[in-house]
């Protein structure tokens, strides 16, 4: 009998312990979950779905002059999309450079596509004409 209600006090305190740890977060717990929620935010768009989001976010055309690729021409970029909101690309704007590398010295319009893209996940700063200005976009 008297084993029967020592082995229910331990149940209980069990019980109790766990409901204790259930209910309290400890502070390193609550810091590790809003680093991964502020990772996830910054960087969750440079998953595989994350750059095909990207992709079709944006329309590009081949800016050539001779015969000789220049620069890409946004034509038209979806308001609230990925390249809209990480680099702040706009209709009209023509990328010159990514990561500083001038677009016209690789002379070929899909590795500088490819490029575009590669930019956005290593957070690379574009060179933009923008209303006959050159400014620096830099993701956010």
């Amino acid at each position: 009998m008297r084993m029967a209600f020592g082995l229910v006090g331990v149940l209980v305190t069990l019980g109790v312990i766990i409901m204790i740890m259930h209910s309290y977060t400890l502070p390193a717990a609550k810091q590790a979950i809003n680093t991964k929620q502020r990772v996830e935010k910054q960087f969750g768009s440079n998953t595989a779905e994350g750059l095909e989001d990207a992709k079709n976010s944006i329309v590009l055309d081949d800016v050539t002059r001779g015969g000789h690729f220049q620069a890409l021409l946004v034509k038209s970029v979806t308001a609230g999309g990925p390249m809209a909101t990480d680099f702040g690309l706009a209709a009209g704007d023509t990328i010159t450079a990514i990561g500083g590398m001038r677009l016209r010295d690789n002379d070929d319009p899909e590795l500088a596509r490819a490029q575009l893209f590669e930019a956005k996940m290593r957070r690379q700063p574009l060179t933009v004409t923008r209303a006959a200005a050159e400014i620096q976009l830099t993701p956010q």
